[in-house]
């Protein structure tokens, strides 16, 4: 069992989830084994979140903060860095849940492994049609399995708040991930936990990034290692996977433009085996589209 005294912040990004956000606000009050300074930040929400907020703020300890203007994700997340104060950090959406033994087991693990930097749990996800991802055992791993998408970080994260505080986050992506976590391990030990534990749930739904704007994330993502390759030291082929499924979601969006885009940019991925490869690397895509929509 941790220490009941609070070593932990969890920062609430809140922006239209008034339907969520009252359960979000109950699972991280409610943790268990722990205790957790809650922090939300709204980015101006146009619904009635921050009057749910208001109101929930008498049966819960918590900060609010609503920005004057909408930030965006990034701009809180870096805004959020500067509030931390305490030895543990945590972000979490306002539609999103957390098990009530989520904090008390991953600030286990980094006290059992004090050379990393933070500790990923799995998660399920919620929502039509989806399953929950199969259990993973607990490995630390590096910057390179991040490329190379052998696992996948989730926003199940908790990090040190002394390797946290390294980073500013570029301001001109639309999401946070990857861009957090690589910085982190490239300003800090290096190295990152990924534990089994089932310790959030995902809630997909109309407005998630991940839905609205999958491919052009996608595409940023393969932009910011170019931006960071020098410091990385890694070689564009490292991240092939993430220029396919760029590629792949752009044309099962019918987004030719995006597609074509990403071809010029990323050519050393799809261009440097011969005529014959760059055929089979263009064409299967849309087999596998077609593959997919006779299966669905």
């Amino acid at each position: 069992m941790v220490s009941m005294s609070s070593t932990l912040e969890v920062f609430v990004l809140s922006y239209n989830n008034s339907k969520y956000i009252e359960s979000t606000v109950e699972s991280l009050a409610c943790q268990k084994e722990c205790e957790v300074s809650i922090t939300i930040i709204d980015d101006c929400s146009t619904d009635n979140s921050i009057d749910i907020l208001n109101r929930l703020k008498e049966l819960y300890s918590f900060t609010l903060i609503v920005n004057p203007k909408n930030l965006g994700i990034v701009k809180n997340v870096n805004k959020a860095i500067k509030l931390a104060k305490l030895e543990y950090f945590a972000l979490h959406s306002s539609d999103d849940l957390s098990d009530p033994y989520r904090f008390s087991h991953q600030l286990q693990q980094l006290y059992q492994y004090p050379e990393v930097d933070f500790v990923v749990s799995d998660m399920k996800i919620i929502g039509h049609n989806r399953k929950n991802p199969k259990k993973l055992i607990s490995k630390r791993f590096n910057i390179n399995d991040i490329l190379n998408l052998k696992s996948k970080t989730t926003g199940c994260v908790t990090y040190r708040t002394a390797a946290i505080k390294l980073i500013t986050l570029n301001e001109k992506y639309i999401s946070e991930e990857p861009q957090i976590h690589l910085k982190v391990l490239l300003e800090g030990s290096g190295f990152w936990l990924k534990d089994n534990f089932l310790g959030f749930e995902y809630r997909v739904h109309e407005a998630n990034l991940t839905n609205t704007r999958m491919p052009e994330m996608l595409l940023q993502h393969m932009d910011l290692i170019q931006d960071m390759q020098h410091q990385m030291k890694v070689d564009l082929s490292q991240y092939s996977n993430y220029v396919r499924s760029a590629y792949i979601s752009s044309l099962a969006e019918n987004n030719t433009f995006l597609a074509f885009k990403i071809l010029i940019c990323n050519y050393r991925v799809f261009f440097s085996k011969g005529i014959f490869r760059i055929l089979i690397k263009i064409l299967l895509p849309y087999d596998a589209i077609k593959l997919f929509k006779k299966k669905s």
